[in-house]
Parts: structure tokens; C-alpha cells; sequence
């Protein structure tokens, strides 16, 4: 690393704090120069096995690894909706299936209700007439 950089550049560059960068400095590892009041900081040419075990490189590997891994779980996202919409599809069926259930039990109920008793087929009875209050109902209208 031929380059100079100031004391944030470097610490993000070899993943460490400021205050190792300063004890760098002191260790050898790295050189300073202060350059109208703000000290630039590089590494020294001998010491360039130190750097930390997160380089720029590795960084953009594991950033590239991560990507792969966010576009894995995207595609996870989108068959597990696709699940969700056939779970769905199916959950209506069966509900709709259901219902005409109930609409045919509710029809054979009503029918059940509104048929003539079975004595009156049995013994070809008549129908009552209505009762004299419907009558007067009837009359009025």
C-alpha cells in the first residue's frame, strides 16, 4: 500500500481502531507524515503481512458471497408465495365445496318444511283452510 491516508482511511482499511493505528505507529508497523495539520498515515513495505484478516478483497469476496446468499433467499421469498397463493386457491375450494354443502342441506331443510305432511298425502286430505285472522289479513289487502 503505496498510499497516504488519514487516520479514518486507514482505520477502516486495515479494520482496526484509531488508537491501534497510533500503536502501529509506535510498533513500526506503520509510518505518519503530517501534511499542514492532519496526519496521513501508510504501511510500512516490510510489515505488509500484517494487515488484518479483512482486506478490501476479502471484504468484496464476502460482500459478493452475501449478495448470492440475499438472491438465494429472494427466490426462497418467491416460491414460498407462490405456495402461499396455492395454499390460498385451495383453502377457497374447499370453502366454496362447503358452502354449496350448506346451501343444499339448508334447501332440502326449507323443502322439508314447506311440503305437505305425509298423512295428508297418505290419506288424500285436504288442507286446512287458514286460520279466520289470516283471512281478515287477506280481505284487507
Amino acid at each position: 500500500m503505496d498510499e497516504w491516508l488519514t487516520l479514518d482511511d486507514m482505520a477502516a482499511e486495515i479494520g482496526k481502531s484509531a488508537r491501534t493505528v497510533y500503536r502501529w505507529v509506535e510498533e513500526g508497523k506503520l509510518e505518519v507524515k503530517d501534511e499542514g495539520g492532519i496526519k496521513l498515515f501508510r504501511l510500512v513495505e516490510e510489515a505488509g503481512e500484517i494487515m488484518p484478516a479483512m482486506s478490501r478483497k476479502q471484504l468484496q469476496a464476502e460482500n459478493e458471497q452475501l449478495k448470492a446468499e440475499i438472491d438465494t433467499l429472494k427466490e426462497t421469498i418467491k416460491a414460498k408465495d407462490r405456495q402461499l397463493v396455492s395454499e390460498r386457491e385451495r383453502h377457497d375450494t374447499l370453502m366454496l365445496e362447503g358452502i354449496g354443502g350448506l346451501k343444499r342441506q339448508m334447501e332440502l331443510v326449507l323443502r322439508a318444511l314447506y311440503q305437505q305432511p305425509f298423512w295428508r298425502k297418505l290419506f288424500k286430505r285436504k288442507q286446512l283452510p287458514p286460520p279466520e285472522d289470516e283471512l281478515d289479513m287477506e280481505g284487507e289487502k
